[in-house]
């Protein structure tokens, strides 16, 4: 899954597919007597040495007992979960200006719409501006596109497959980048710092990094700068910036992150066993502040996407977007039965299940 098929073609549509297909064909010929190379991770010639910066075996395991599927996040919208955050803030201010106005807000009274998120969120956008095609909107560019997809939400109103349509985007191309010229987003060092403590209160990330060996870690530095700068990491200004706007307690906590690094690395001190995925919150934070012609201004802000970890009504999320977009091929009466019947799929079969979801 290397950016150029990742982040504008159709082909983006396997990233998930052919893995989860060739996984379910391995498990089925290893049950029936194929072998394979059991250090295809850890060979000199294996997957660590090829696709990793610094390999950290420490976090394959917990096997069985930490899940990180309780990690997903179950996207109320068409795109990569780092815009979440940033549409939730939009809609709610939007939904604010009706009640206060008695009308909805019209595209043409934006001045410029301001957004302030977390490294992640940055990262997300910065790549998928090499790959966008302004003459040809892709539907999977967009997936990562903040700018793109808020200027189709204050366009639409919404953000659903409806509007991630051929019909739709040729048919609005040139207003969609038009709003998507106003749109400035920049780096809050503070969000960064929050997602990493969120993150760190269950992995240990402590713990995890007194794992690497420094010697390792220089080696590999030279790569992982490339790497970062390739997708839009700050520069020495920018990155000074970030760090006079963190208090003196984020520095603290970034100082203490780093600290475990060693000439040794205390390989197999670390484990995955009794981390708590299901508890873990990732608040991919965002600030987003609407400036309208008339000089007022409209400011949300949200920590924790909608349907995200750590947001208790992510479930019924999944469900309400499963009824939205599964309506226009099964009709919504079937398509509320279908998740009536997937609450209790326990207790179902896959033919059941197959059956009732076929068109």
């Amino acid at each position: 899954p290397v950016p150029p098929g990742f982040m504008g073609p159709q082909s983006k549509l396997l990233t998930a597919a052919a893995p989860a297909q060739t996984g379910a064909q391995a498990a089925f010929l290893a049950a029936r007597g194929m072998t394979g190379s059991r250090a295809i991770l850890e060979d000199a010639q294996g997957f660590w040495a090829n696709f990793a910066f610094i390999a950290m075996p420490a976090m394959m395991t917990g096997l069985g007992s930490a899940w990180v599927t309780d990690t997903m996040a179950f996207k109320p919208y068409p795109g990569c979960a780092y815009i979440d955050t940033s549409m939730d803030a939009l809609f709610e201010l939007m939904g604010e200006f009706e009640r206060g106005r008695g009308r909805k807000l019209e595209p043409g009274e934006v001045r410029e719409i301001k957004v302030e998120a977390s490294l992640l969120t940055i990262a997300m956008d910065a790549i998928s501006q090499a790959y966008m095609d302004t003459a040809r909107l892709s539907p999977t560019n967009i997936n990562f596109s903040l700018s793109v997809s808020l200027a189709i939400g204050l366009l639409a109103g919404r953000m659903t497959g409806a509007e991630l349509t051929e019909e739709f985007l040729e048919g609005n191309r040139v207003e969609i980048l038009d709003i998507a010229s106003r749109v400035d987003l920049s780096h809050s060092a503070p969000l960064t710092v929050g997602f990493l403590r969120e993150l760190d209160k269950v992995i240990d990330m402590r713990a995890a990094f007194g794992e690497i060996n420094l010697k390792a870690f220089l080696k590999a530095r030279g790569r992982l700068k490339e790497h970062l700068t390739s997708v839009g990491s700050m520069g020495p200004r920018e990155a000074l910036e970030a760090w006079r706007s963190l208090s003196p307690e984020e520095k603290d906590f970034l100082k203490r992150l780093v600290s475990p690094f060693g000439p040794r690395g205390r390989r197999g001190d670390y484990t995955l066993e009794s981390r708590r995925f299901e508890d873990l919150t990732m608040p991919f934070g965002a600030r987003v502040r609407v400036v309208l012609k008339d000089g007022s201004s409209l400011e949300a802000e949200r920590l924790i996407p909608r349907g995200g970890p750590g947001d208790r009504g992510r479930f019924e999320v999944c469900e309400e977007k499963f009824v939205r977009e599964a309506s226009g091929a099964l009709g919504r009466e079937r398509a509320e039965d279908c998740v009536r019947l997937l609450r209790d799929f326990e207790g179902r079969s896959l033919d059941e299940i197959a059956r009732a979801m076929a068109t």
